[in-house]
């Protein structure tokens, strides 16, 4: 009862000791819960009382009357403990590293399978009898069952607010145990238990910092040679799918999902005190997955990080940074911290790609984030949200690169000013004049002539015997009509399952030069095009590895033969004599050969060799063969952008940027549209909508073009239109108009739906120029 009451008095009132561990002293307001924790550390006697925690870290009680108690996460501390006794003889202090050669992953390869220990470095001078090849034996027991005592528990769906609480205890026990012994091992099991609390742990920076350095060991060493192993067998796939599980994106939380795969397989995809929360679901329904590689989805016994335990940080690592309100950087040392964490987690996952780009979004942070107090701090170099772009949603991205190619023009224009001051008029915007019904040759000869220092000046476009200035409407609409004219353009293009690809005989490549500025310009000026090339495109664009996946997109049908080829038996394949010599026609119709081979030997594909042969053949299709074509593009595309600014995005990012989404969301359009001389009750208003919705996509897609310049929806969403519509007269035979520099429908007040729906077809026949202002 004394002992319940020194732990009831410590849990209540906290500890002021200057080197306490804070790890059963936090303050609980609840007093049911404080009397459960106090009931619960009673059971160990006073080993648990401030005073004593200590030496309960060095070694200096004896733990074994208190193993296996009720409490599985008190028995967990316990049994670790006793686990990573150290040679009280030797010093493993910083500069007595060599002492302490642990195993280390940079000699092991980091497999689908999660069966990671190969090579393992022996430790010098360490003598324990827990120790073998270099690596702690984590097995309680050779009994599978008893195995995983503690992985049965930790892998539970719900926890209590008294499991966050123990559970954050023995995390700070186990931190200044790893401060004094810093064991792979043991900073594995931290941060394994670290991924359970992170949200209600660790709150006090010196905690925080052995987490990024323990973060920072594993991380870094593990990156070294990671090397997921070719997956050879049907279970093996299934083992790698179950990994692939996806995320709730409202809430960062994680979720099963249930798919069929291709071979039929059923897959799934700063006080220190402690606050209550109530029982908190945890990121997936089932962790057990019964199978033999792994049967756990979090498993204590596996002696190397692997993709299981990546997973979970990612998703409680996102979790806690979507809830923090605070986001300024440059005074919240807690949150640099933790986004360092985070940076840890998603360059390691850039080698090994467990989980989607996109899964390390903070949508709900970057929603709380001032971007332009941000970016004052980012273009100036100093400590900015913005500098870690891996957490940004793309269409922030976006801004971002608006924002720098803003910067540019600016600058160009203050330049123009100054110099005319001395040399006379100089154009401060790059105006375009052309002929509407000769767009896209009069724009090609007008790129290929243009200036360097002109093309970081604004776009402004002019249509010749056409009245308008440009604002921004009549640019969307010029970007417009020229996409359409480059992807007809059969000079240039092959159309492909309903992309366009380059032709690899074609040797216009001035041309070629001047569509790589055109994406460069519109990318540029914050314009959207609507040109169907292919994803892998913008890979090759960012000089990024096109992989024989990227194939299908052009080429379906070779795709599908050469993935049969896997499928074969060594002596069918070698029944078909094939070579490394492959024959492929021109887009003229001429048929040649190629031989894949750089010594040009005549080598027979084998099973052996048939993985490089695909590989090479796709290398050949996707980039050998139009090398010289896609390099004039990217010359032209390069010359208005400066390469630095894409760093942040990825090729997939940049897709979206510059074509946009083909995604039209009505109710997400209606819900930011606003009104002039209109309710959103207005009767001509409820019609436009219902006339709206009937329409066919393609129709929608007019409508959408006809009032904002382009079809394309921008990379933020149909709702960032934010159309406006404003009334226009009574009722009339006018037509609607707009005006799509602003995205502005001018809709008089017709009197009937019928009447409507009429004028607004006949507007939208009529589009091209006369009713866009």
């Amino acid at each position: 009862m004394i002992k319940k009451n020194l732990y009831a008095e410590q849990l209540s009132y906290g500890c002021k000791r200057q080197n306490c561990l804070k790890a059963f002293c936090r303050k609980i307001e609840n007093p049911n819960l404080l009397d459960e924790i106090s009931a619960i550390l009673c059971d160990y006697d006073d080993i648990f009382l401030c005073e004593n925690t200590n030496k309960l870290v060095n070694g200096d009680i004896s733990l074994h009357k208190y193993k296996f108690k009720e409490n599985q996460c008190i028995n967990l501390l316990i049994h670790y403990l006793d686990l990573f006794k150290i040679d009280k003889n030797k010093s493993y202090e910083d500069n007595n590293v060599d002492d302490l050669i642990l195993y280390s992953p940079y000699n092991s390869n980091f497999n689908d399978n999660m069966d990671l220990v190969k090579d393992k470095q022996p430790l010098k001078n360490i003598t324990n009898t827990h120790l073998e090849n270099g690596m702690y034996d984590l097995n309680i027991s050779n009994n599978e069952e008893e195995k995983h005592f503690f992985c049965n528990y930790f892998n539970k769906n719900k926890w209590s607010s008294k499991e966050y609480y123990l559970i954050s205890g023995v995390v700070h026990i186990l931190i200044k145990k790893y401060k004094d012994c810093p064991f792979y091992t043991l900073g594995l099991l931290i941060l394994r238990l670290y991924s359970i609390v992170s949200m209600y742990s660790c709150t006090d920076l010196q905690k925080l910092t052995v987490i990024f350095q323990i973060s920072t060991d594993i991380f870094k060493s593990n990156t070294k040679k990671c090397n997921f192993k070719k997956v050879e067998s049907e279970k093996d796939q299934t083992i790698n799918n179950l990994i692939n599980v996806t995320f709730d994106d409202q809430n960062g939380d994680a979720k099963q999902v249930f798919m069929k795969s291709e071979n039929g397989f059923e897959t799934q995809k700063g006080d220190g005190s402690f606050i209550e929360h109530s029982s908190t679901e945890l990121y997936v329904n089932d962790c057990k997955q019964n199978l033999e590689v792994n049967k756990y989805y979090i498993c204590f016994n596996e002696e190397l990080f692997n993709k299981n335990d990546l997973f979970r940080l990612i998703v409680n690592m996102r979790k806690t940074l979507n809830r923090f309100s605070d986001t300024n950087i440059r005074e919240n040392k807690r949150l640099e911290l933790m986004l360092n964490i985070f940076y840890l987690m998603f360059e390691f996952n850039e080698n090994l790609q467990v989980v989607q780009y996109k899964k390390f979004y903070l949508n709900q942070f970057c929603l709380r984030m001032n971007f332009k107090e941000e970016y004052k701090f980012f273009r100036t170099k100093g400590k900015s949200i913005l500098s870690y772009s891996f957490i940004l949603p793309v269409y922030l991205k976006a801004e971002v690169l608006k924002s720098e190619n803003n910067d540019l023009m600016k600058t160009s224009l203050q330049d123009s000013f100054f110099r005319s001051l001395f040399e006379g008029h100089i154009e401060p915007y790059l105006f375009i004049t052309v002929n509407r019904e000769n767009i896209y040759s009069e724009s090609l000869k007008i790129l290929l002539k243009i200036r360097f220092e002109d093309m970081h000046k604004q776009l402004r476009i002019t249509f010749k015997n056409e009245e308008g200035v440009d604002s921004g409407g009549i640019r969307k609409e010029y970007f417009q009509l020229l996409s359409h004219e480059i992807k007809h353009d059969d000079s240039l293009f092959i159309i492909a399952e309903n992309i366009i690809w380059l032709k690899n005989d074609c040797l216009d490549f001035d041309k070629y030069y001047c569509i790589g500025k055109i994406l460069g310009i519109a990318l540029y000026n914050n314009v959207v095009l609507n040109i169907p090339f292919p994803s892998f495109f913008f890979k090759k664009l960012l000089n990024k590895k096109t992989t024989f996946n990227d194939l299908k997109e052009i080429d379906h049908s070779l795709y599908l033969s050469l993935s049969k080829l896997k499928k074969l038996s060594a002596k069918e394949i070698e029944n078909l004599e094939l070579t490394f010599t492959v024959i492929y026609t021109t887009t003229t119709g001429e048929v040649k050969s190629y031989n894949l081979d750089k010594r040009n030997r005549e080598i027979k594909v084998t099973k052996a060799n048939l993985h490089s042969f695909i590989n090479k053949y796709s290398d050949f299709i996707l980039n050998k063969l139009i090398k010289k074509q896609f390099n004039a593009i990217k010359e032209g595309f390069y010359f208005v952008i400066n390469k630095n600014i894409l760093t942040p995005v990825n090729s997939k990012e940049l897709e979206k940027i510059i074509l946009g989404s083909n995604n039209l969301n009505v109710d997400e359009i209606k819900s930011t549209t606003s009104y002039s001389g209109y309710k959103n009750d207005s009767t001509i208003i409820k019609y436009f909508w219902e006339i709206f919705e009937s329409y066919s996509k393609k129709m929608k897609k007019k409508l959408i073009q006809f009032i904002t310049g382009h079809d394309r929806i921008p990379i933020a969403g149909a709702g960032s239109l934010k159309l406006v519509i404003m009334k226009n007269g009574c009722d009339t035979e006018r037509l609607p108009s707009s005006q799509t520099c602003f995205n502005t429908l001018l809709l008089p007040e017709y009197s009937s739906k019928e009447k409507l729906e009429g004028k607004l077809r006949t507007a939208l026949e009529m589009t091209a120029g006369f009713f866009l202002l």
